[in-house]
């Protein structure tokens, strides 16, 4: 692929980004769920309000992911796209 073609193709990624950050919201009920399942091997001695913050940070992070790997699917069937997920970054 052409130089320019992959820095369109970042800028589209990094607008997608800028669009869910407000948008992507995260349940106290899956925080909760995070931290019962982790506990033991990221949690050890933490409390769950001591830790809720970089919990609730991972899992938007995490959701933001899932959104954009959707939306380059959607992509992908509606045209040809060859995605550099290294080279992106993704």
């Amino acid at each position: 692929q052409q130089y320019w073609e992959q820095e369109l193709f970042k800028r589209m990624i990094t607008a997608k980004n800028k669009e869910l950050e407000g948008g992507v919201s995260v349940s106290e009920e899956d925080i909760l769920r995070y931290y019962e399942h982790h506990r033991d091997v990221f949690f050890v001695s933490k409390t769950l309000e001591e830790v809720r913050p970089q919990i609730q940070e991972f899992l938007v992070k995490e959701k933001q992911r899932e959104e954009i790997l959707r939306w380059l699917e959607g992509l992908k069937m509606k045209t040809r796209i060859i995605v550099d997920s290294q080279a992106l970054g993704i």
